[in-house]
Protein backbone atom coordinates (compact mmCIF):
# COMPACT_ATOMS: atom_id res chain seq x y z
CA UNK A 1 0.00 0.00 0.00
CA UNK A 2 2.84 2.59 0.72
CA UNK A 3 4.69 2.01 -2.52
CA UNK A 4 1.61 2.54 -4.22
CA UNK A 5 0.51 5.55 -2.40
CA UNK A 6 4.14 6.74 -2.99
CA UNK A 7 3.94 6.04 -6.48
CA UNK A 8 0.56 8.08 -6.16
CA UNK A 9 2.50 11.08 -4.86
CA UNK A 10 5.44 10.99 -7.19
CA UNK A 11 3.28 11.25 -10.20
CA UNK A 12 1.42 14.47 -8.67
CA UNK A 13 4.30 16.04 -8.23
CA UNK A 14 5.59 15.69 -12.07
CA UNK A 15 2.35 16.84 -12.86
CA UNK A 16 2.78 20.03 -10.75
CA UNK A 17 6.05 20.70 -12.43
CA UNK A 18 4.84 20.06 -15.68
CA UNK A 19 2.09 22.35 -15.37
CA UNK A 20 4.10 25.19 -13.64
CA UNK A 21 6.92 24.55 -15.44
CA UNK A 22 7.29 28.44 -16.48
CA UNK A 23 7.70 29.14 -12.64
CA UNK A 24 10.47 26.01 -11.39
CA UNK A 25 13.39 27.05 -13.96
CA UNK A 26 15.34 23.57 -13.06
CA UNK A 27 12.52 20.69 -11.78
CA UNK A 28 15.54 19.07 -10.48
CA UNK A 29 16.60 21.05 -8.04
CA UNK A 30 12.97 20.36 -6.86
CA UNK A 31 14.10 16.97 -6.01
Amino acid sequence: MKKRISAIIMTLFMVLISCSSGQVKDPKTVF
